[in-house]
């Protein structure tokens, strides 16, 4: 009789445990040719690390860090692997760059699989996408006014020591929409794609094909690149490009999905932000090269081209560096490079003012400078992983000062 009570007083307060079905199942995919960006937040470390870096080290350091040399983090144990990198202080999510599995590539040169510092910047990256997927969506609460106050609420003396409180409010939860990305058509890897280490085939993608979802406007443009069977588990793609032959072609943050899923540790072409001028030669976007895991084999893998912005626009070479020089650079100082250096989505630390200076102006709208994504984003905190700056005035009027006199 105990028992039946204790059982009929949990099912009334409803704490009955409740199961997660196929979590580990859940992948990011689309089934109409458009690629969902990864689902950040609400899940375990084991689940992000086993989704980001986990992969990596089975392709690249399973020869060793299976259980010859510590950490074990190549285990088949993908818990045990997770644990080894965390209980070693392997990873610091506070100064990812830090990381030793970052700093034994980018520093140590240990056992890269192709360009040490491109490999550090996928480990990097794959860190980063790891953190990501732990760290919850934001949810906006904002209470709603009933009557004059922002909240109503009544108390009743009755005469005795009972008051009675009511208080009336809403609750509005609002989450950011994920960026619209911009998809090539899907195409099949190639049956016969050669195997490495030197072997390579291009694969090529019109940029106004009517089943993209690209600006239809970029007439006489192709995208390509080159692959190869990199081992039995991995393809290696190199020398994103593009041709244009009719307008300038403004392109950042390229991704790769195969079958419609996009990972999140292929992300070095992320950090690309370009703009290909009209010519009779492609433009190479990226010096990297890049490991993707197989799927389902070549023939049946299909791979589609992702781009965070792909449209014609205005050549990014800077016309008027000096005025960068005094204009805007002090306030990247002040303001930018703490964050953006390389690793980031905008660089402006790495390379020549000139460079520099490039990467910045395709961040602008010189048509109206003001609502420029240089601008914008720092000014306001949306879309900014460093939230709300609050640029000075002056600051601004210097930066769209500067903008004007690259039109």
């Amino acid at each position: 009789m105990k028992a039946l009570i204790l059982f009929l007083a949990i099912l009334a307060t409803g704490c009955l445990p409740l199961k997660v079905k196929d979590r580990d199942n859940a992948k990011t995919s689309s089934s109409s040719g458009s690629v969902a960006p990864p689902v950040a937040g609400a899940v375990d470390s084991v689940t992000a690390f086993q989704a980001t870096v986990y992969p990596i080290a089975k392709v690249r350091c399973i020869s060793c860090h299976i259980g010859t040399n510590q950490p074990f983090f190549a285990s088949n144990d993908v818990k045990a692997a997770h644990d080894s990198l965390i209980s070693q202080s392997k990873i610091d999510f506070n100064n990812i760059p830090n990381s030793r599995m970052v700093q034994r590539l980018s520093v140590d040169a240990h056992n890269c699989w192709g360009n040490c510092p491109a490999n550090a910047l996928e480990m990097q990256n794959a860190i980063a996408a790891w953190k990501a997927m732990m760290t919850p969506p934001t949810n906006t609460q904002t209470n709603t006014n009933t009557g004059s106050g922002s909240s109503t609420a009544t108390s009743t003396n009755t005469g005795s020591s009972t008051n009675t409180t009511s208080t009336t409010s809403t609750s509005t939860n609002t989450s950011t929409t994920p960026p619209v990305r911009m998809n090539t058509v899907a195409m099949p890897i190639p049956a016969n794609i050669p195997l490495g280490p030197t072997n390579y085939v291009a694969v090529n993608w019109t940029l106004n094909s009517p089943a993209d979802s690209i600006d239809p406007n970029l007439v006489g443009a192709t995208f390509s690149f080159d692959i190869q069977r990199f081992d039995d588990f991995s393809y290696r793609v190199r020398n994103p490009r593009i041709l244009t032959t009719t307008t300038a072609i403004s392109v950042s943050d390229i991704r790769l999905a195969v079958n419609g899923v996009i990972r999140p540790a292929d992300a070095t072409y992320t950090l690309v932000t370009a703009t290909v001028n009209p010519g009779t030669t492609a433009t190479v976007l990226s010096p990297a090269a890049m490991v993707v895991l197989i799927d389902r084999g070549p023939a049946m893998d299909q791979l589609m081209v992702s781009f965070g912005s792909i449209r014609s626009g205005q050549s990014t070479a800077c016309k008027n560096l000096a005025g960068y020089t005094a204009m805007v650079k002090p306030g990247f100082s002040t303001y930018c490079t703490r964050c953006h250096g390389m690793g980031s989505g905008l660089d402006l630390v790495s390379g020549t003012d000139a460079q520099i200076c490039a990467r910045a102006l395709a961040k602008t709208n010189r048509t109206t400078p003001a609502s420029s994504e240089l601008i914008v984003k720092p000014n306001t905190g949306t879309g900014h992983p460093g939230g709300r700056i609050a640029l000075p005035q002056t600051t601004i009027d210097s930066w769209i000062n500067w903008i004007i006199s690259e039109r």
